[in-house]
């Protein structure tokens, strides 16, 4: 008998067993074909990693933490708006006057304090910029936390691609090795041709190559998962079947999508930008006092200075291109509503077809592993060939093998429409 490749299941029994041999995984086809939990109790059955503890792990992504530095900035930044660039200057000067050159002059010294003026109007605006931009920055922490967030979701969905594949080639396994000892043991009792071992053998050998092939390609999406995202714990509960979502509005997800949000707060920027440009077209004048000292004795100045910049075409171009930049924004807002409402709709109907595509996939699934176990039973009582048996069970796995796959695109349409909607790891307030 073929010694089992390292980790394979052992075979035992004989083909009179060959019927019960997968029970588990045949069982599990037809409550796929069955079942349809239309629960929200039911998708939290799902295979992925504990809320809390994803919580912990974007928020300890480069990414988020790096978006939370810039917002810490752009609230520095407010506070220096709201203060503005206007600061007190002191200037000061002294010397010596001579009026004949044969006799000493009398010393004269000045001292000034000087600000620019700021009006209530260019406050104001100077502090909504900021407001904005704050604003803006707190959104972009969302926006990363929503990448992330999706990033996790599609490395977690390749690893349980791989691992139910991996999975359906186990049991394969354990249905050829079962088949194959059936065989040998025939064969010992003259009941079988030796041709029938050797493809028996064969058999078993491709399922082994393939399984082990499987479980490596798991191993690595597993590897990866965690070399991305460091402390995260993948679930290793079984998939369950695909669960009828919650009703979902397209009026939600576009509601929820962080691009159209992060395209409004641009709009709300530029639209505050332009407001402090245009505000800036009419120059702060800058006011101060001055004090000083002549060379006659008790001579002393005191004055009012008052200076303001002509506003020219600089301050009329700078206006003109906050303006334009606004509607720059409003445009690709626009784009970015309709790009959203479109792709929030494509998202549902695929979550619809995904979850119907299952169910074919699972209904035929079941009943081309009962007809597997129908032509095994055949051929233990003497009916058939084995050719006919490693053909229905060749058969059996492609299609268990689909069927797996179309429910882990079920629960990834489901699983993507809850994220984008914000159900799914939300950010933190």
């Amino acid at each position: 008998m073929r010694r089992h490749a390292k980790g394979a299941p052992r075979a035992a029994g004989g083909a009179g067993r060959a019927g019960g041999v997968g029970a588990a995984w045949r069982a599990g086809l037809a409550g796929l074909a069955l079942a349809w939990l239309p629960t929200a109790a039911a998708r939290a059955q799902a295979p992925l990693p504990d809320a809390r503890q994803v919580q912990q792990v974007l928020a300890a992504s480069p990414a988020v933490a790096a978006a939370a530095y810039a917002l810490q900035a752009e609230q520095a930044g407010g506070r220096a708006l709201r203060a503005g660039p206007g600061e007190w200057t002191v200037s000061g000067s002294g010397g010596r006057r001579r009026y004949v050159p044969t006799q000493p002059g009398g010393r004269e010294w000045d001292l000034a304090l000087e600000r620019p003026w700021r009006s209530a109007g260019k406050a104001q605006a100077a502090t909504a910029l900021g407001d904005a931009r704050v604003a803006q920055a707190a959104l972009a922490r969302d926006r990363a936390w929503r990448e992330q967030a999706r990033l996790l979701l599609e490395g977690e969905l390749r690893w349980l691609q791989a691992r139910e594949q991996a999975r359906v080639w186990r049991d394969q396994v354990e249905l050829l090795g079962r088949q194959a000892q059936a065989v040998t043991r025939r064969r010992q009792l003259g009941d079988a041709a030796e041709v029938e071992r050797l493809q028996a053998q064969a058999a078993l050998a491709q399922a082994e190559a393939q399984w082990q092939l499987a479980q490596g390609r798991a191993q690595a999406e597993r590897a990866l998962l965690l070399a991305t995202f460091a402390g995260l714990q993948p679930g290793d509960e079984a998939l369950p079947p695909p669960a009828e979502p919650a009703a979902l509005a397209v009026a939600v997800l576009v509601q929820a999508s962080v691009e159209l949000r992060a395209a409004e707060r641009e709009v709300q920027v530029a639209a505050a930008q332009a407001r402090v440009d245009d505000a800036e077209r009419t120059p702060a004048p800058t006011l101060g006092m001055r004090v000083g000292g002549g060379p006659s004795p008790g001579e002393r100045v005191v004055a009012l200075t008052f200076s303001v910049p002509l506003g020219g075409t600089y301050r009329q171009a700078t206006a003109q291109a906050s303006a334009a930049r606004l509607a720059a924004a409003g445009a690709l807002r626009d784009e970015v509503a309709r790009r959203t409402a479109a792709e929030a709709g494509m998202r549902l109907r695929e979550r619809a077809l995904a979850l119907a595509n299952w169910q074919r996939e699972a209904d035929a699934a079941a009943q081309l592993a009962r007809s597997a176990d129908a032509v095994a039973r055949g051929y233990a009582l003497g009916e058939g060939s084995l050719t006919d048996v490693l053909v229905a069970r060749r058969a059996a796995n492609d299609q268990g093998l689909a069927a797996s796959l179309a429910a882990v695109a079920a629960w990834a349409a489901v699983w993507r429409a809850e994220l984008e909607a914000g159900r799914l790891w939300p950010a933190p307030s």
